[in-house]
């Protein structure tokens, strides 16, 4: 276990991509949703490869694949229904990942420092996704035009 100080820092370091990752999406236009899926999924097969490196490989990775399951089709379901959905799948893999992976026995084999800047990531993802769908919008204006993206009848 981690020093409240480690814990506080390893969260600010997950804080800090999850404002990258929100920075690229406005910077580039796009809509952060789908972007946050996939790096919710990308973080999920983060763990199948950790747990290769277990004790028991197989029984380990076939949990982390379970979990890779879940929380994809909580991605896909959220593109379908609701972005509530995503803000839930956010929420949910932080429990996920310290019940399991912190606290529990897939410790032995995950870095802590991984799962706190990994928690510290999903809680603020699910909080700025949160903020947009409070507000009505689902993709925030962009901060500047992407090279190559003109409007219909600008000159040129």
């Amino acid at each position: 276990m981690l020093s409240p100080l480690e814990i506080t820092l390893f969260a600010a370091v997950g804080l800090v991509f999850a404002a990258g990752l929100i920075v690229v999406a406005r910077w580039g236009g796009r809509n952060l949703a789908p972007l946050a899926g996939y790096a919710l999924l990308a973080s999920c097969f983060i763990y199948v490869g950790l747990s290769l490196g277990s004790e028991n490989p197989n029984s380990w990775s076939a949990v982390e694949m379970t979990a890779v399951a879940v929380f994809g089709s909580l991605i896909f379901l959220s593109r379908l229904t609701s972005p509530w959905v995503l803000v839930g799948a956010f929420l949910l893999h932080p429990a996920w990942l310290i019940y399991v992976h912190y606290i529990g026995t897939a410790a032995l084999f995950t870095p802590a420092p991984l799962v706190l800047a990994n928690v510290g990531f999903d809680i603020a993802l699910a909080l700025y996704l949160a903020f947009l769908a409070l507000r009505g919008g689902s993709a925030p204006a962009p901060i500047s035009e992407p090279v190559g993206k003109r409007r219909k009848g600008s000159s040129r």
